[in-house]
Protein backbone atom coordinates (compact mmCIF):
# COMPACT_ATOMS: atom_id res chain seq x y z
CA UNK A 1 0.00 0.00 0.00
CA UNK A 2 3.09 2.45 1.07
CA UNK A 3 4.73 1.87 -2.69
CA UNK A 4 1.76 2.20 -4.56
CA UNK A 5 1.01 5.49 -2.68
CA UNK A 6 4.77 6.40 -3.00
CA UNK A 7 4.46 5.17 -7.11
CA UNK A 8 0.72 7.94 -7.00
CA UNK A 9 2.63 10.72 -5.43
CA UNK A 10 5.51 10.29 -8.30
CA UNK A 11 3.43 9.98 -11.27
CA UNK A 12 0.92 12.82 -10.03
CA UNK A 13 4.49 15.32 -9.45
CA UNK A 14 5.19 14.08 -13.01
CA UNK A 15 2.22 14.77 -14.59
CA UNK A 16 1.67 18.05 -12.97
CA UNK A 17 5.06 19.41 -14.60
CA UNK A 18 4.52 18.58 -18.33
CA UNK A 19 3.66 21.93 -19.78
CA UNK A 20 3.41 22.99 -23.08
CA UNK A 21 6.38 25.09 -24.24
CA UNK A 22 6.81 27.64 -26.59
CA UNK A 23 10.09 29.68 -28.01
CA UNK A 24 9.02 32.77 -29.49
CA UNK A 25 11.62 34.53 -31.55
CA UNK A 26 10.25 38.50 -31.89
CA UNK A 27 11.88 40.01 -35.23
CA UNK A 28 13.29 43.19 -34.45
CA UNK A 29 15.81 46.19 -35.79
CA UNK A 30 17.38 48.09 -33.48
CA UNK A 31 14.93 47.36 -30.69
CA UNK A 32 11.54 47.79 -32.52
CA UNK A 33 8.98 45.05 -33.97
CA UNK A 34 9.78 44.77 -37.69
CA UNK A 35 7.30 45.54 -40.10
CA UNK A 36 8.22 44.70 -43.64
CA UNK A 37 8.71 47.29 -46.23
CA UNK A 38 9.76 50.10 -43.48
CA UNK A 39 12.56 52.14 -43.54
CA UNK A 40 15.44 51.21 -40.84
CA UNK A 41 18.99 52.48 -40.15
CA UNK A 42 21.96 49.16 -40.42
CA UNK A 43 24.80 49.59 -38.19
CA UNK A 44 26.42 51.28 -40.96
CA UNK A 45 24.39 53.87 -41.01
CA UNK A 46 22.67 52.60 -44.23
CA UNK A 47 18.56 53.29 -44.81
CA UNK A 48 17.26 49.49 -45.84
CA UNK A 49 14.40 47.80 -45.55
CA UNK A 50 13.30 44.15 -45.75
CA UNK A 51 10.77 42.52 -48.28
CA UNK A 52 10.98 38.96 -46.01
CA UNK A 53 13.70 37.31 -43.74
CA UNK A 54 13.43 34.20 -42.83
CA UNK A 55 15.56 31.31 -41.54
CA UNK A 56 16.29 27.51 -40.19
CA UNK A 57 16.65 26.97 -36.66
CA UNK A 58 17.45 23.41 -35.29
CA UNK A 59 20.11 21.33 -32.95
CA UNK A 60 17.54 23.09 -30.37
CA UNK A 61 18.40 21.67 -26.47
CA UNK A 62 16.60 22.73 -23.46
CA UNK A 63 18.61 23.40 -20.21
CA UNK A 64 15.83 23.24 -17.11
CA UNK A 65 15.56 22.40 -13.49
CA UNK A 66 19.44 22.62 -11.71
CA UNK A 67 20.97 21.34 -15.24
CA UNK A 68 18.99 18.48 -16.99
CA UNK A 69 19.07 18.73 -20.40
CA UNK A 70 16.10 18.37 -22.95
CA UNK A 71 17.31 17.32 -26.55
CA UNK A 72 15.09 18.19 -29.07
CA UNK A 73 17.98 18.61 -31.71
CA UNK A 74 15.71 16.14 -34.08
CA UNK A 75 13.29 19.11 -35.29
CA UNK A 76 14.18 21.45 -38.05
CA UNK A 77 12.16 24.72 -37.55
CA UNK A 78 11.31 27.70 -40.43
CA UNK A 79 11.38 30.76 -38.72
CA UNK A 80 9.68 33.68 -40.87
CA UNK A 81 9.74 37.59 -40.13
CA UNK A 82 5.79 36.75 -40.49
CA UNK A 83 5.47 33.49 -38.57
CA UNK A 84 8.31 33.16 -35.47
CA UNK A 85 6.16 31.00 -32.78
CA UNK A 86 7.56 27.22 -32.14
CA UNK A 87 6.18 24.62 -30.17
CA UNK A 88 8.68 22.73 -28.26
CA UNK A 89 5.78 20.37 -27.49
CA UNK A 90 4.47 18.86 -24.18
CA UNK A 91 7.27 18.80 -21.95
CA UNK A 92 8.39 17.61 -18.60
CA UNK A 93 10.32 20.58 -17.58
CA UNK A 94 9.51 23.34 -14.72
CA UNK A 95 11.74 26.04 -14.95
CA UNK A 96 13.44 26.72 -18.20
CA UNK A 97 17.49 27.52 -17.78
CA UNK A 98 18.71 28.05 -21.20
CA UNK A 99 18.14 27.22 -24.47
CA UNK A 100 21.30 26.17 -27.08
CA UNK A 101 20.19 26.49 -30.92
CA UNK A 102 21.70 26.55 -33.80
CA UNK A 103 20.99 28.30 -37.08
CA UNK A 104 20.83 26.30 -40.25
CA UNK A 105 19.91 22.88 -40.98
CA UNK A 106 22.27 20.16 -39.36
CA UNK A 107 25.07 18.52 -42.06
CA UNK A 108 23.49 15.30 -41.52
CA UNK A 109 20.20 16.38 -42.96
CA UNK A 110 21.81 19.04 -45.40
CA UNK A 111 23.34 18.08 -48.66
CA UNK A 112 23.58 14.60 -50.61
CA UNK A 113 26.24 13.75 -48.46
CA UNK A 114 24.28 13.80 -45.40
CA UNK A 115 24.19 10.35 -43.31
CA UNK A 116 20.00 11.16 -43.34
CA UNK A 117 19.46 13.99 -46.55
CA UNK A 118 16.47 13.14 -48.24
CA UNK A 119 15.64 14.71 -51.67
CA UNK A 120 13.14 17.70 -50.73
CA UNK A 121 10.64 16.47 -52.88
CA UNK A 122 10.00 13.63 -50.46
CA UNK A 123 9.05 16.18 -47.63
CA UNK A 124 4.89 16.37 -47.65
CA UNK A 125 4.06 20.31 -48.45
CA UNK A 126 4.25 22.10 -45.15
CA UNK A 127 7.24 20.60 -43.72
CA UNK A 128 10.03 22.99 -42.79
CA UNK A 129 12.28 21.31 -45.44
CA UNK A 130 9.97 20.91 -48.27
CA UNK A 131 9.50 23.99 -51.02
CA UNK A 132 9.08 27.39 -49.67
CA UNK A 133 8.68 31.06 -51.17
CA UNK A 134 10.89 32.37 -51.33
CA UNK A 135 13.67 29.45 -52.19
CA UNK A 136 15.47 28.01 -49.17
CA UNK A 137 16.98 25.01 -51.42
CA UNK A 138 20.06 25.30 -53.64
CA UNK A 139 19.74 21.71 -54.90
CA UNK A 140 20.88 18.45 -53.74
CA UNK A 141 24.31 19.05 -53.73
CA UNK A 142 24.45 23.15 -52.06
CA UNK A 143 21.93 22.04 -49.94
CA UNK A 144 19.18 24.43 -47.38
CA UNK A 145 19.80 28.06 -47.69
CA UNK A 146 20.06 28.91 -43.48
CA UNK A 147 19.05 32.67 -44.17
CA UNK A 148 16.78 34.12 -46.42
CA UNK A 149 16.35 37.59 -46.86
CA UNK A 150 16.09 40.40 -49.24
CA UNK A 151 14.79 44.30 -49.56
CA UNK A 152 16.13 47.79 -50.50
CA UNK A 153 18.97 49.91 -49.39
CA UNK A 154 19.89 53.41 -49.57
CA UNK A 155 23.32 53.19 -52.86
CA UNK A 156 23.82 57.05 -52.49
CA UNK A 157 22.63 58.61 -49.14
CA UNK A 158 19.94 60.65 -50.62
CA UNK A 159 17.46 58.98 -47.89
CA UNK A 160 16.17 55.99 -50.45
CA UNK A 161 16.43 52.78 -50.15
CA UNK A 162 16.47 52.09 -53.94
CA UNK A 163 19.38 49.38 -54.68
CA UNK A 164 17.69 45.76 -54.50
CA UNK A 165 19.78 42.87 -52.44
CA UNK A 166 19.22 39.50 -51.70
CA UNK A 167 21.25 37.36 -49.18
CA UNK A 168 21.23 33.74 -49.33
CA UNK A 169 23.58 31.74 -46.78
CA UNK A 170 24.24 28.23 -46.77
CA UNK A 171 26.86 25.81 -46.52
CA UNK A 172 27.45 23.02 -43.51
CA UNK A 173 30.32 25.38 -42.12
CA UNK A 174 27.84 28.17 -41.84
CA UNK A 175 26.19 26.40 -38.71
CA UNK A 176 26.69 28.88 -35.96
CA UNK A 177 25.30 27.57 -32.30
CA UNK A 178 24.33 29.88 -29.67
CA UNK A 179 23.36 29.46 -26.23
CA UNK A 180 20.74 32.25 -24.33
CA UNK A 181 20.26 31.94 -20.74
CA UNK A 182 16.36 32.60 -20.45
CA UNK A 183 13.87 33.79 -17.91
CA UNK A 184 10.46 31.95 -18.43
CA UNK A 185 6.93 33.32 -18.99
CA UNK A 186 4.60 31.58 -17.39
CA UNK A 187 0.92 31.08 -18.70
CA UNK A 188 -1.35 29.83 -16.39
CA UNK A 189 -0.75 26.34 -15.23
CA UNK A 190 0.62 24.27 -18.01
CA UNK A 191 2.32 26.56 -20.80
CA UNK A 192 5.74 28.03 -20.98
CA UNK A 193 6.35 30.90 -22.97
CA UNK A 194 10.71 31.52 -23.55
CA UNK A 195 10.40 34.82 -25.22
CA UNK A 196 13.61 36.00 -27.28
CA UNK A 197 14.13 38.98 -29.68
CA UNK A 198 16.33 38.20 -33.10
CA UNK A 199 18.27 41.67 -33.84
CA UNK A 200 18.46 41.70 -37.61
CA UNK A 201 20.38 45.00 -37.41
CA UNK A 202 23.45 42.63 -35.32
CA UNK A 203 22.54 40.10 -37.74
CA UNK A 204 23.59 41.75 -40.44
CA UNK A 205 26.39 43.99 -39.21
CA UNK A 206 29.39 44.65 -41.68
CA UNK A 207 27.22 43.77 -44.35
CA UNK A 208 27.19 46.66 -46.98
CA UNK A 209 23.23 45.75 -48.44
CA UNK A 210 23.26 48.82 -50.52
CA UNK A 211 26.14 47.41 -52.75
CA UNK A 212 25.77 43.28 -52.19
CA UNK A 213 23.07 43.01 -55.23
CA UNK A 214 22.28 38.94 -55.10
CA UNK A 215 24.89 37.60 -52.90
CA UNK A 216 24.45 33.34 -52.94
CA UNK A 217 27.25 31.10 -51.64
CA UNK A 218 28.83 30.00 -48.68
CA UNK A 219 31.98 32.37 -48.15
CA UNK A 220 32.51 36.31 -47.92
CA UNK A 221 29.43 38.51 -46.08
CA UNK A 222 27.19 35.00 -46.73
CA UNK A 223 29.57 33.57 -44.29
CA UNK A 224 30.87 36.54 -41.68
CA UNK A 225 26.74 37.82 -41.41
CA UNK A 226 26.13 33.55 -40.16
CA UNK A 227 29.55 34.24 -37.91
CA UNK A 228 27.40 37.56 -36.15
CA UNK A 229 25.13 34.96 -34.59
CA UNK A 230 28.02 33.96 -32.12
CA UNK A 231 30.11 37.20 -32.21
CA UNK A 232 26.93 39.48 -32.21
CA UNK A 233 24.28 40.10 -29.72
CA UNK A 234 21.80 38.45 -32.26
CA UNK A 235 19.51 36.83 -29.80
CA UNK A 236 18.66 38.22 -26.51
CA UNK A 237 16.15 38.19 -24.61
CA UNK A 238 13.83 40.96 -23.80
CA UNK A 239 14.28 42.73 -20.50
CA UNK A 240 10.15 41.92 -20.00
CA UNK A 241 10.79 37.99 -20.33
CA UNK A 242 8.98 36.48 -17.14
CA UNK A 243 6.41 39.13 -16.91
CA UNK A 244 3.26 37.57 -18.09
CA UNK A 245 1.04 39.45 -20.43
CA UNK A 246 -2.25 41.27 -19.32
CA UNK A 247 -3.34 40.09 -22.94
CA UNK A 248 -1.81 36.36 -22.32
CA UNK A 249 -4.43 36.12 -19.37
CA UNK A 250 -7.54 37.59 -20.97
CA UNK A 251 -9.94 35.04 -22.79
CA UNK A 252 -10.08 31.30 -22.72
CA UNK A 253 -9.97 28.57 -25.80
CA UNK A 254 -11.57 25.39 -25.16
CA UNK A 255 -11.87 22.25 -27.51
CA UNK A 256 -14.31 20.29 -27.61
CA UNK A 257 -16.12 18.20 -30.38
CA UNK A 258 -14.17 19.02 -33.50
CA UNK A 259 -14.97 22.63 -32.42
CA UNK A 260 -12.85 25.72 -30.55
CA UNK A 261 -14.95 27.88 -28.44
CA UNK A 262 -13.62 31.06 -27.23
CA UNK A 263 -14.69 33.99 -24.75
CA UNK A 264 -13.41 36.98 -23.43
CA UNK A 265 -11.58 38.27 -26.28
CA UNK A 266 -11.68 41.29 -27.82
CA UNK A 267 -14.64 41.72 -30.09
CA UNK A 268 -12.34 41.63 -34.13
CA UNK A 269 -10.26 39.13 -32.65
CA UNK A 270 -9.33 36.24 -34.98
CA UNK A 271 -8.42 32.89 -34.12
CA UNK A 272 -5.57 30.76 -36.40
CA UNK A 273 -5.32 26.85 -36.59
CA UNK A 274 -1.79 25.32 -37.73
CA UNK A 275 0.03 22.14 -37.68
CA UNK A 276 3.06 21.36 -36.14
CA UNK A 277 4.77 22.72 -39.01
CA UNK A 278 3.96 26.15 -39.03
CA UNK A 279 1.51 25.48 -41.81
CA UNK A 280 -1.69 27.39 -41.87
CA UNK A 281 -4.96 24.84 -41.83
CA UNK A 282 -8.00 27.26 -41.07
CA UNK A 283 -8.58 30.87 -39.71
CA UNK A 284 -11.67 32.00 -38.53
CA UNK A 285 -13.16 35.83 -39.73
CA UNK A 286 -12.77 38.87 -37.22
CA UNK A 287 -15.64 39.37 -35.03
CA UNK A 288 -16.62 35.54 -35.56
CA UNK A 289 -20.49 35.69 -34.39
CA UNK A 290 -20.35 32.50 -32.85
CA UNK A 291 -17.23 32.57 -31.12
CA UNK A 292 -16.26 28.85 -32.50
CA UNK A 293 -14.78 27.33 -35.09
CA UNK A 294 -15.64 23.77 -37.21
CA UNK A 295 -12.64 21.87 -37.37
CA UNK A 296 -14.40 18.26 -38.53
CA UNK A 297 -12.26 18.74 -42.15
CA UNK A 298 -8.89 18.62 -40.08
CA UNK A 299 -7.17 15.30 -40.64
CA UNK A 300 -6.13 14.00 -37.27
CA UNK A 301 -3.37 14.97 -35.09
CA UNK A 302 -1.74 17.78 -32.89
CA UNK A 303 -2.55 21.66 -33.61
CA UNK A 304 -1.98 25.09 -32.55
CA UNK A 305 -4.95 27.39 -31.66
CA UNK A 306 -3.70 30.67 -31.88
CA UNK A 307 -5.60 33.92 -30.89
CA UNK A 308 -4.93 37.41 -32.58
CA UNK A 309 -6.39 40.91 -32.17
CA UNK A 310 -7.17 42.90 -35.39
CA UNK A 311 -3.77 44.17 -35.20
CA UNK A 312 -2.06 40.80 -35.49
CA UNK A 313 -0.64 41.04 -31.81
CA UNK A 314 -0.47 37.47 -30.06
CA UNK A 315 -3.50 37.25 -27.32
CA UNK A 316 -3.27 33.33 -26.71
CA UNK A 317 -2.14 30.02 -27.60
CA UNK A 318 -2.90 26.71 -26.74
CA UNK A 319 -1.63 22.79 -28.50
CA UNK A 320 -4.59 20.60 -28.63
CA UNK A 321 -5.10 17.10 -30.69
CA UNK A 322 -7.67 16.51 -33.03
Amino acid sequence: MRSLLLFMIVFSFQLNAQKNVFLKIYPKVNGTDLTLGSDYIDQQGVIFNLDYFNFYLSGLSVTHDGGQSLDLSDTVFLVKSTDFILYLGYLNVTNVESVTFSIGVPPELNTASGTNALDISVYPEGHPLSFQDPSMYWGWSAGYIFLVTGGNADSNADGIADAYFELHNLGDHNYPQTTISTTQTNVGNDQIDIYLDCNIEQWLKNVPLESISILHGTTGYNSSSMANVTTEPVFTQPLTAGISSNKLEKGALYFSDDKIYWTGFPENAFLKISDLSSKDCTKSNPGHDQNMIDLHQLKNGAYIATMYSQEGELLRTMKFMH
